[in-house]
């Protein structure tokens, strides 16, 4: 059985795209300038809009120039014990040690607090029920 080269329907095809009808690409929020302004540690960095259309890897270069101290707050803040544990051992001090148990304590990542405790206090007890 063979095949109609012809179509059901007549489609009315234009060869240019109109503004409206091109995709949008969603990039990090940038000024007038070009400069982004989503995040504080890229503020005076202009991206090419390929990489800018990333959201993931601006996340990743904006957490590459972290401070130790600011990696610190964000593992705290987000509970990752793993990343705390290895920033611990990676530094000897830190600049402000409340900014960086707050997060944890206020979050509830006992977790991250007990290993905090020791490294920044020189507390080995116990911290259950402690918290509250």
């Amino acid at each position: 059985m063979g095949r109609s080269t012809k179509s059901k329907r007549t489609r009315e095809y234009s060869n240019e795209v109109g503004v409206e009808d091109k995709k949008r690409v969603c990039t990090a929020k940038h000024d007038s300038d070009g400069f982004c302004t989503q995040y504080e540690r890229l503020k005076h960095i202009k991206f090419p809009a390929a990489i800018s259309a990333l959201p993931h890897i601006m996340k990743h270069i904006d957490l590459l120039l972290m401070t130790m101290d600011e990696a610190a707050i964000e593992a705290a803040t987000t509970g990752d014990w793993d990343w705390m544990d290895e920033l611990l051992a990676r530094h000897d001090s830190f600049d402000d040690i409340e900014a960086i148990t707050r997060p944890a304590v206020a979050n509830g990542h006992l977790d991250v607090v007990q290993l905090l405790m020791p490294a920044f206090f020189g507390y080995h007890g116990e911290i259950i029920g402690k918290m509250c």
